[in-house]
C-alpha cells in the first residue's frame, strides 16, 4: 500500500485501506511543505454510475469494485503516492509526475485498467470512470488541489465522451455557470418556462409528414431563449433531465389529447429519454401511465434512446427495452453509428427504428464513403425488419441519394427546423 507505513488504523478507510480523508490532506500538506523541485499533482476521480452497480448487483460485489479500483490507482502512482478514499466510489490520488505527457499516460492508464475488473463471481466490468487533474502550483495546499481537481472532475462529467480532464480556471467560471442554472432549474419546470418544439418527419416520397420529434426549449425571463446545449448536459450530470424528460412526455401527451378532442388528425411524436433513466427501472410503468391518464394509444408515443445511452449491452437493458415495446409504445435507436457498438447493439436489443446520426452527412453532399456506409445501414435495417430515418438533412442532394438507397423517411432543415408547438400545428395538421 502506498504510504501507509506505521500509520494507525484510526486514519485508514477500512475497506480499501487507504487514507481517511483527513488524514490524507495532513499527508498531502506534508509533502507539500517540503521544499523540493518535484512536481506534484492531484487525481480526483470516481466510477460513473456506481450505485446502478451497487443496486443490480449488491453491496459485497461493490465493495470488491471499490477495492479493485483503489487498486487500479495505485497502479498509476509510485511509492511516494498518497492514496484516499474521499467518499463512496469517489477517490483522490497525490503523485508526482515528470511533464504533462506523463500525467496524460497516466490517466489513460487509468482508463485500460479499470475496463479490466473482474469480480470472484467471474462477472466482468468495464468501469468508466471521470477523472480531474491539478497540477499543484507553488503555495497550494491539499485542500486547494483536491478542490481544483474536483472542479476538473466535474467538468470531464459534463463532457459527453470526456473520461479525464485538467484543470484550468475557465472550468471555474463554466461551473459558477452551472450553479445558477441548477439554482433556478427546479422553479423553471414549476413555472412552465420550459417549452416543447416540434421537429417534423417527412415521407420522402410523398413528401407529407409521417411524424415528429419532441424537443424542448428552455425560455429564461430576462434571459430568452437558451440554447439545449447550455442545460441539457448540466441536467444530465446532475439527474434533473429526468424529471425534464417526463415533463416533455406529459405536456406532449396532454397536447395529443387536446387535438384529438378538437378533431384533428395527429401523428406520432417521438420523446427523447436521457441515459439517466436506465438508472432504475421505473420508465415502462412511467410511460404507460402516462397514456393511460390520457387516453391515448401508445403507438402515438415513440420512445427515442441514443445509441451511447446503451454502450453497456446488458441484459438488464434488454428486458427494460422489451417491457416498453410488450407495452405498444415505438422504439428508436437516436444517433446510431455515433459509437463503437451499433451492430452489436442491434443483435439484440428490440429497436423498430433507427435515426442515422447526422454526422454522417460532414458536408452539404455525400461522398461516397458516406454514400457506402449509409446504403449498407437501409439495407441492413430493411432486412431486420427496421425502419430508418436520416437525421441532418439539408440537401436536395441529400435526399435524392436517400430516395436512390431506399430510404423513405428525413429530418432536417431541409424541410423544417423545430417549431413552437403553435407553429408546427397550424402548419402540418388538418
Amino acid at each position: 500500500m502506498i504510504r501507509l507505513r506505521s500509520l494507525q488504523k484510526v486514519n485508514l478507510d477500512t475497506l480499501t485501506n487507504s487514507y481517511n480523508f483527513n488524514a490524507f490532506l495532513d499527508e498531502v500538506n506534508k509533502q507539500l511543505k517540503q521544499k523540493t523541485q518535484t512536481s506534484y499533482a492531484m487525481f480526483y476521480t470516481d466510477i460513473n454510475q456506481f450505485k446502478l452497480m451497487n443496486d443490480n448487483f449488491g453491496y459485497q460485489e461493490g465493495d470488491y469494485i471499490l477495492k479493485t479500483f483503489a487498486d487500479s490507482l495505485l497502479q498509476i502512482g509510485d511509492t511516494n503516492s498518497i492514496l484516499c478514499r474521499i467518499t463512496g466510489d469517489k477517490f483522490a490520488l497525490f503523485l508526482a509526475y515528470e511533464d504533462l505527457d506523463d500525467l496524460t499516460n497516466r490517466a489513460l492508464k487509468l482508463q485500460a485498467v479499470s475496463k479490466q475488473v473482474c469480480s470472484p463471481s467471474g462477472e466482468f466490468y468495464k468501469l468508466s470512470v471521470r477523472t480531474g487533474i491539478y497540477q499543484i502550483q507553488p503555495g497550494d495546499t491539499a485542500i486547494v488541489a483536491v478542490d481544483r481537481a474536483n472542479i476538473a472532475r466535474k467538468y470531464a462529467q459534463l463532457q459527453r465522451n470526456g473520461n479525464f480532464e485538467f484543470y484550468n480556471d475557465e472550468m471555474r467560471v463554466s461551473l459558477i455557470e452551472q450553479k445558477k442554472i441548477e439554482d433556478v432549474m427546479e422553479d423553471a419546470l414549476q413555472n412552465g418556462e420550459f417549452l416543447v418544439y416540434y421537429q417534423p418527419k417527412i415521407n420522402i416520397t410523398t413528401k407529407k409528414i409521417c411524424g415528429a420529434e419532441a424537443l424542448v426549449r428552455w425560455m429564461r425571463p430576462e434571459v430568452g431563449l437558451v440554447s439545449p446545449a447550455s442545460f441539457i448536459p448540466i441536467f444530465e450530470a446532475n439527474g434533473f433531465i429526468v424529471n425534464l424528460d417526463y415533463y416533455v412526455l406529459d405536456r406532449v401527451c396532454n397536447r395529443l389529447r387536446e387535438l384529438i378532442d378538437q378533431g384533428f388528425s395527429v401523428y406520432p411524436v417521438s420523446v427523447n429519454f436521457s441515459r439517466e433513466h436506465f438508472k432504475s427501472d421505473a420508465l415502462p410503468e412511467r410511460l404507460r401511465q402516462t397514456i393511460q391518464k390520457y387516453q391515448l394509444p401508445p403507438e402515438l408515443i415513440e420512445v427515442e434512446i441514443t445509441e451511447s445511452a446503451l454502450a453497456s449491452n446488458d441484459r438488464y437493458w434488454l428486458n427494460l427495452l422489451n417491457k416498453i415495446r410488450s407495452y405498444g409504445f415505438g422504439l428508436a435507436m437516436d444517433d446510431f453509428g455515433s459509437g463503437m457498438s451499433s451492430l452489436n447493439l442491434l443483435c439484440d436489443l428490440p429497436f423498430k427504428v433507427l435515426k442515422i446520426d447526422k454526422d454522417f452527412f460532414h458536408t452539404k453532399t455525400t461522398n461516397i464513403r458516406e454514400r457506402i456506409v449509409i446504403s449498407s445501414i437501409v439495407t441492413m435495417a430493411s432486412q431486420l425488419d427496421m425502419d430508418v430515418i436520416c437525421e441532418g438533412v439539408e440537401t436536395e442532394d441529400q435526399i435524392k441519394f436517400l430516395q436512390s438507397i431506399g430510404c423513405t423517411m428525413a429530418q432536417g432543415y431541409y424541410y423544417d427546423k423545430p417549431l413552437p408547438s403553435d407553429v408546427y400545428e397550424e402548419k402540418y395538421l388538418t
